[in-house]
């Protein structure tokens, strides 16, 4: 497909202005989007003008402005993303029998998009549409693992987590540390968080930015989710959510996990950490 360099240029800046979720510097978002400073200079001028993005003179960085906020309230996101996800989540309720869920994050909430619930005597429900505290579960995790290090930071620093054990991280440093896992392995587990008897494996799905769009997941009683039939699940799920990325433009090296500098940088940065997760949660 032929596409103009310029307007995939000017898109990808304006999905990570997005995704930063607070006042962004030029330098920053140029070197997120490997564009040289001009030229992401001169894209982030032509979207101000548009009333695309915002402009602090005083703090010389770029928020997201009006006009996209107007043209994001006229479509109802989660019922297009619904539409994307139904095929996916029911191919993998057909294959396993067990509750599958996709979750997005939508205005500041992770909502369930869509699920399929298992029809067994002892199964998971999964038929709340908002989901509080959701570094509790596997899909959760995922989707704020692939936000911006201050948006982990920012939320990581909000939660009771001393209330939502055992088997979850207890402090803010654990929280952040499993975050970094999640992105380095690529996928998210969950393991009895507060003594739920649940287990759960997750996958993200991309966009061509490179943004997370949804987080698949799959949970069952861990009677019969255990070891060994999580990590067939586990890997059903990566292939799963690589077509649904491939479907949104995301390259290989996306439908991974995270891009390859990123991966690479949160590695390092896990190498430093003294104290790793205590646990991880449900899906």
């Amino acid at each position: 497909m032929n596409t103009v360099q310029s307007v995939e240029r000017a898109l990808a800046l304006l999905n990570h202005v997005a995704g930063h979720g607070e006042w962004i510097g030029v330098r920053e978002l140029a070197r997120a989007t490997g564009l040289k400073v001009p030229t992401a200079q001169n894209l982030l001028k032509t979207l101000q003008v548009q009333g695309f993005l915002e402009f602090d003179e005083r703090l010389r960085r770029y928020r997201i402005g009006l006009a996209a906020l107007r043209l994001a309230e006229r479509v109802d996101p989660v019922a297009r993303l619904a539409d994307f996800v139904h095929p996916y989540v029911a191919q993998v309720f057909a294959e396993f029998g067990e509750t599958v869920a996709a979750l997005a994050w939508v205005r500041g909430e992770a909502v369930t998009v869509d699920w399929r619930q298992a029809e067994r005597p002892l199964t998971v429900t999964a038929g709340r549409r908002f989901m509080k505290h959701p570094h509790c579960l596997a899909t959760g995790k995922l989707l704020l693992a692939f936000q911006g290090e201050a948006f982990r930071r920012r939320y990581a620093g909000g939660e009771p987590l001393c209330e939502l054990q055992p088997n979850s991280p207890g402090t803010v440093e654990d929280l952040l540390a499993e975050f970094l896992k999640v992105r380095e392995q690529g996928y998210a587990e969950a393991l009895d968080v507060q003594n739920s008897g649940v287990g759960a494996v997750a996958a993200p799905v991309f966009d061509a930015n490179g943004a997370i769009v949804v987080a698949l997941g799959c949970s069952a009683p861990l009677v019969r989710f255990a070891e060994l039939q999580r990590a067939v699940v586990r890997r059903r799920l990566i292939e799963v959510a690589g077509r649904m990325s491939a479907a949104l433009g995301a390259d290989e090296s996306v439908e991974e996990g995270a891009p390859a500098k990123e991966r690479e940088r949160d590695a390092k940065r896990r190498k430093g950490q003294t104290a790793g997760p205590r646990g991880v949660s449900l899906a």
